[in-house]
Formats: C-alpha cells, structure tokens, sequence
C-alpha cells in the first residue's frame, strides 16, 4: 500500500541486481522526472517506481512539444549508468571505494566490541 512506501526515508531500487536508485524518499521522484519520466497524477508513487525499469515504463515518457525533447524508453544499463553518473550516485560509489583501515582498527580495538563478539 501506498502508506508503506510513505514510511520510509531511503529507497534502493534494483533492477536485474543492479542499483537504479539510491538515496532519499523525497527525491526519487525528481531523480526520475530528471531522466526523462512523469509520474501520472492519481498514480502511487511505489508503482510508479516498480514499472519503470520494465517495458511498460515508456509510457511514463514526458513528451515535448518537439520532437528534439522526446526521449526514448531507458534500457537497464541506461538506468544503470544514470543512476552511477548522477551527484548521489557518484558518492555513493566513492565512499565504497573509500578504505576502511582507520575505523575498522577503531572498533576491533574497542573494549565492548571485543567482550560482545
């Protein structure tokens, strides 16, 4: 229900086992809207996002007054590649690439880590 989906602060949307979005609630929406898509006015936002990595997703297509602003459909890999080239995604991306050498040490030192675990 659209109630669930309203619930939560952060989204991951995957398609094919790959990250199409990740990041706030608020701007999945507007992450999409930059890509090309619309969401339909009565339409739940959660279907919205499930139908558009599939077939069905070009009919959520905004169409211009010219044809030099319509779009095509996304492929996966377009979706894909959106997602890692937008602001986000890139530092999504570099803060995985980031070594973790400090912080691990940090814990594994930690008196209550080592009495837990």
């Amino acid at each position: 229900p659209p109630e669930v989906f309203a619930l939560f602060d952060e989204v991951i949307l995957l398609d094919a086992g790959r990250v199409i979005y990740s990041g706030p609630v608020d701007s999945v929406v507007s992450h999409f809207e930059e890509l090309g898509y619309e969401i339909p006015d009565r339409m739940d936002t959660a279907d919205w996002l499930q139908a558009l990595p599939t077939p069905d997703g070009a009919k959520y297509l905004r169409h211009g007054e010219d044809e030099e602003n319509n779009k095509t459909h996304l492929t996966h890999d377009d979706f894909v590649e959106a997602y890692e080239n937008s602001e986000r995604g890139k530092a999504v991306i570099e803060s995985l690439n980031e070594p973790l050498g400090d912080e691990v040490n940090k814990i594994s030192e930690d008196e209550d880590c080592k009495t837990m675990y």
